[in-house]
């Protein structure tokens, strides 16, 4: 898929729905691609560790999901979204 193409349909924190979304996807035959960031890796390389984050609260979130999907496919994977919890 190109860039121009995709449209992200589900970014979050949570693996749980990450996963239900991916199967519900998959039996409607959805092609779609997904991303998994690994944030305490990045952390090490942000310039705030050698700073500091002045006091501001951070969440603890250890990864972060991205679904994208092509731009035809958005509607329908939006319903899959909207019906996974």
């Amino acid at each position: 898929m190109f860039v121009w193409n995709k449209r992200e349909v589900y970014s979050g924190p949570d693996q749980g729905r990450f996963l239900r979304i991916c199967q519900a996807l998959d039996k409607d035959h959805i092609r779609y691609e997904k991303t998994i960031q690994n944030l305490e890796y990045t952390k090490l390389i942000t310039l705030r560790v050698l700073v500091g984050n002045f006091g501001r609260e951070e969440p603890d979130y250890k990864y972060w999901f991205t679904i994208s999907v092509h731009k035809k496919d958005q509607e329908r994977a939006e319903y899959w979204v909207r019906r996974t919890v």
